[in-house]
């Protein structure tokens, strides 16, 4: 014999579950606003009591800015800001070195980061310990030596940007020179890490759709944080169709099949 609740037509069942999901949602949230340890941290009760705050404020006119708002909520509470749930923002520079330094006993925030959908990358990584050993592996690409190895790449890549430069002058063009030294860094970059320039300096915009491209995958990153199931979603979509859906997204596939090559 079925019991009351496979007795129970569908409608009553989605209401159910409806209240359910309110329910857990509103003692979810009098926990983050009363009883979570950053509970007495000053900040907006909207910030405590849901990511959402945060999200709205980075899409905000179509654009990162949270900072923005952060820089706000200092002048109205003060040097330690609650900014969501689980995160305060210290507006003294000085607090900087304390928790961003070698050995730093403080790791990264996973949610965050998490965000980047790349758990490979020794950017994102939030241990400390696994960050330290994928940092080692690194190190001899980055000692003093190969650095100065690298001055001639850096050098060339440097003179075709003053060709440019050169040849806005004496034309009496305009030359975005913000996307000039983005695109000496990609270069010198690529070249390094991959053995292939990008070559953005090659392209008469100076790889601005490049530029635009980085701009844009912002937003995917909010997204992420906010709803981090998507990402595993996204990420399985075939990379030829992710293209037509979102290019950014489709950058990131494709910057992450070369790498793993």
């Amino acid at each position: 014999m079925l019991t009351p609740l496979f007795n129970a037509s569908p409608s009553w069942l989605v209401i159910g579950l409806v209240l359910t999901v309110l329910g857990y949602s509103l003692v979810r949230v009098i926990h983050r606003i009363f009883f979570h340890p950053l509970a007495r941290v000053p900040g907006p009760k909207l910030a405590a009591a849901t990511l959402l705050y945060q999200t709205y404020y980075s899409f905000a006119g179509n654009r990162s800015r949270f900072y923005i708002k952060i820089a706000k909520l200092h002048q109205e509470y003060g040097p330690i800001v609650r900014i969501s749930p689980d995160e305060v923002h210290l507006s003294d520079a000085e607090n900087y070195d304390k928790i961003y330094h070698v050995g730093s006993k403080y790791s990264k925030d996973g949610k965050f980061y998490g965000g980047f959908s790349n758990p490979n990358s020794m950017f994102t990584t939030p241990s400390n310990e696994l960050h330290r050993t994928r940092r080692g592996a690194l190190n001899n690409f980055f000692s003093r030596k190969s650095v100065f190895d690298l001055e001639d790449v850096v050098q060339k890549k440097v003179h075709i940007l003053m060709e440019h430069v050169s040849k806005a002058l004496t034309s009496g063009t305009a030359l975005d020179v913000h996307h000039g030294l983005r695109a000496v860094s990609i270069d010198v970059i690529t070249d390094y890490a991959f053995g292939e320039s990008y070559g953005l300096l090659d392209q008469p915009d100076l790889g601005l759709e490049f530029s635009t491209l980085v701009h844009r995958l912002g937003p995917a990153a909010w997204v992420f944080r906010q709803w981090p199931w998507l990402s595993p979603i996204v990420m399985a979509i075939p990379k030829s169709v992710i293209w037509y859906i979102n290019k950014p997204m489709g950058f990131v596939r494709e910057l992450q099949i070369v790498t793993f090559l």
